[in-house]
């Protein structure tokens, strides 16, 4: 079950802009339920969405802004799925659909307003586990040809040790378009880890030494994968941390193994899969520890990025440890090695937030900037801004 709430004051519809985006969005699931509040100054109207009543339509995609569409496509979650029509009172008032995958749920929210700021509360009911939350605010840019504003940014985890609900608010602009979107970090990591027993990483040469020393190490981050998964339902923070620092360190002994394996290609697939997997598990930490990474970048006037700044927000009730905020590093291997490209920080006490700005190689368009944190043995690395 999903819940979306609004409230504010609404009345002329959304730029067609706007709208064609809302319609590229879909729903899923037969049981899926939310509903949105939105309150006048004195007068609260009401919108409720049945799916099980709502007739479904089919959604002809249309062509939207490349960066408008990658959006979209993380907030339908990379599936296909009938539209849900909502029905509005008074009619015209907002807009809203809800996706619901196993381990996620994405709602998105289109307040049609009549110029004044909105209070955007987005709820999502959800079953047990340790969710990441990120959200993504788009504007429509006045000329309908241009690629429209973005801001996405990570909000605070939550952790359900039983089914509930996770509510997140965010103020909106008129002709914004809102989505926010939970995904439960042990199905992924999970999902990830399946498929990287599956590799050729994995699977190639099981009865040398070196496949037989990889399989083992992945096993055993599957075993304390599950024991993360119990210790997590029983609202036990610090010990299920304890267990994902200790996988992701058999996982960086199966990625060494890999790399030493008689003609593994630098960079290549494999290298890959032990990348995503160490990232899936590093975000189960940074969730239970309640971690919050941020990257903003600066721009110049010719419209060419020329900084990052990279931050974390501890948000949780523990000191965190040997943080390390970073750059990839460049292929140019004097700019890689340049200490500006790295900020170390021994300590992040609770509440408190650590940042570096970093000047951008002129040959990097996108940085991907990381943040690298140590709780006991084994390293989390997790990207600093949300995805796509």
């Amino acid at each position: 079950m999903l819940t979306v709430i609004g409230s504010g004051s609404f009345g002329p519809s959304c730029a067609a802009a706007t709208r064609f985006l809302l319609f590229c969005f879909v729903a899923l699931l037969p049981s899926l339920f939310f509903a949105i509040e939105v309150r006048a100054a004195d007068i609260p109207v009401s919108v409720l969405v049945e799916s099980v009543s709502g007739p479904a339509v089919t959604s002809s995609r249309l062509e939207t802004p490349s960066v408008s569409d990658s959006w979209l496509r993380w907030g339908r979650m990379g599936q296909d799925a009938a539209v849900f029509m909502p029905k509005v009172s008074p009619q015209g008032a907002a807009q809203a659909q809800a996706v619901r995958s196993v381990g996620a749920a994405s709602v998105l929210i289109v307040p049609s307003t009549n110029g004044e700021t909105v209070q955007a509360k987005a709820a999502a009911r959800l079953e047990a586990g340790v969710y990441r939350v990120a959200a993504v605010v788009i504007e429509p840019a006045a000329d309908p040809s241009a690629v429209p504003n973005t801001r996405a940014w990570r909000m605070e985890s939550v952790l359900l040790s039983k089914p509930g609900v996770s509510t997140k608010i965010v103020r909106l602009r008129p002709g914004q378009l809102l989505i926010v979107r939970w995904t439960e970090t042990i199905s992924e990591a999970r999902s990830v880890l399946q498929a990287a027993r599956r590799s050729e990483a994995a699977q190639g040469g099981p009865t040398t030494y070196t496949g037989v020393t990889i399989a083992r190490a992945l096993g055993q981050a599957g075993r304390l994968l599950e024991e993360i998964q119990t210790l997590s339902s029983r609202g036990k923070r610090p010990e299920a941390i304890r267990r994902t620092h200790r996988a992701l360190l058999y996982i960086a002994q199966a990625q060494a193994m890999a790399r030493n394996r008689p003609g593994a290609v630098p960079e290549g697939e494999n290298e890959v899969t032990f990348a995503r997997l160490t990232v899936a598990f590093s975000e189960i930490s940074a969730a239970l520890s309640n971690l919050v990474p941020a990257e903003s970048l600066t721009m110049a006037k010719d419209s060419v990025i020329s900084d990052v700044k990279v931050s974390l927000t501890n948000a949780g009730l523990k000191p965190i440890p040997f943080v390390t905020l970073s750059l990839p590093a460049s292929a140019d291997a004097a700019q890689a090695a340049a200490e500006s490209r790295r900020r170390v920080f021994r300590n992040v006490a609770p509440g408190a937030t650590v940042s570096a700005r970093f000047p951008v190689p002129s040959s990097s368009s996108e940085p991907a900037s990381t943040v690298q944190f140590i709780q006991g043995v084994g390293a989390a690395v997790v990207t600093a801004a949300p995805p796509p």
